[in-house]
């Protein structure tokens, strides 16, 4: 596996995925101390200050994606690296909203993203160390680890191997009851948006293929995509 490191970048994901667009075979993984233009889903902007965060992109190159199973993939992701954080911060009491997010203490503090391009795939994952300010917009809803002294931790292979884990993984399920007992919106009312609309439910559970299972004006709908916007209770 090749390791790249810089100090600051626009993306490590758009890197990673120069780096398949030039034909690269060796599955690679690309971190840096800063970024000027992260991203997470939706192209929306991922703050990574300077040496505040782990911004990591892992390079695949040819891994297809098992279409039958193509959305357990991203929720095998969230969940192995929630127990690598789990095991290195053992006082922490990590949780998932569906489908990508990492929180702790009710505030965002990883995401995952996972774009698949013709030639491969890359997962990015961008986590909240130890950031001390955020920008105003994101105050009340993004939150940090806060531990000082990450750098000598040794997370980023810790969270690579739990990556190369998943992707080889994935498609048995496995992770799922995990998966659940992680969930922060099982049981809870919430709102999803969907393209341009918004419903309303109660979520019952996550089916085996990691959809959600809402309970919407009287019918149980299963649904492979949406944002959670808003937990209620």
């Amino acid at each position: 596996m090749k390791k790249y490191f810089y100090q600051t970048v626009n993306s490590t994901q758009n890197i990673a995925k120069e780096y398949l667009k030039k034909g690269n075979l060796d599955i690679a993984y690309f971190t840096a101390t800063e970024q000027t233009a992260g991203y997470g889903k939706r192209n929306r902007y991922f703050y990574s200050p300077a040496r505040q965060g782990i911004y990591l992109s892992v390079a695949l190159p040819g891994f297809n994606v098992i279409n039958k199973n193509i959305d357990l993939l991203t929720p095998a992701l969230s969940t192995a690296v929630v127990q690598k954080l789990q095991a290195t911060y053992p006082n922490h009491h990590f949780s998932l909203k569906w489908v990508n997010d990492i929180y702790l203490n009710n505030k965002k503090i990883a995401g995952i993203l996972t774009e698949q391009v013709s030639n491969g795939v890359v997962i990015g994952i961008g986590i909240n160390l130890n950031n001390k300010t955020f920008p105003n917009n994101l105050m009340s809803k993004a939150g940090s680890i806060n531990d000082p002294y990450f750098y000598q931790k040794n997370l980023v292979p810790s969270i690579v191997k739990a990556i190369l884990y998943a992707i080889n993984t994935y498609q048995t399920g496995l992770f799922l009851n995990k998966y659940k007992q992680l969930s922060s919106i099982i049981n809870k009312m919430v709102t999803i948006r969907l393209g341009t609309k918004e419903i309303y439910g109660n979520v019952i559970d996550i089916d085996q293929l990691g959809h959600l299972v809402l309970e919407h004006e009287g019918k149980v709908v299963h649904l492979n995509s949406g944002e959670v916007i808003k937990i209620i209770t």
